[in-house]
């Protein structure tokens, strides 16, 4: 949560750089939405749900259990 809140933070310095800052997450779509609204975050999460494919590739967070 720490890191998703770092990002939103630095939101502006990325966007005048160019770049589109976009979250990932082992959690199902539909809890996506609340959970990014209670972080007040600017960016998209995205649900890599049910099996954590994408995170296991890029390396780039844990998948829970």
């Amino acid at each position: 949560m720490a890191n998703l809140s770092a990002r939103r933070d630095d939101y502006q310095k990325f966007l005048n750089l160019g770049v589109q800052v976009l979250g990932i997450s082992i959690s199902h779509k539909f809890s996506q939405k609340t959970f990014a609204n209670s972080l007040n975050l600017p960016y998209p999460l995205l649900s890599d749900y049910p099996q954590g494919e994408t995170i296991l590739a890029y390396d780039v967070g844990q998948l829970e259990g």
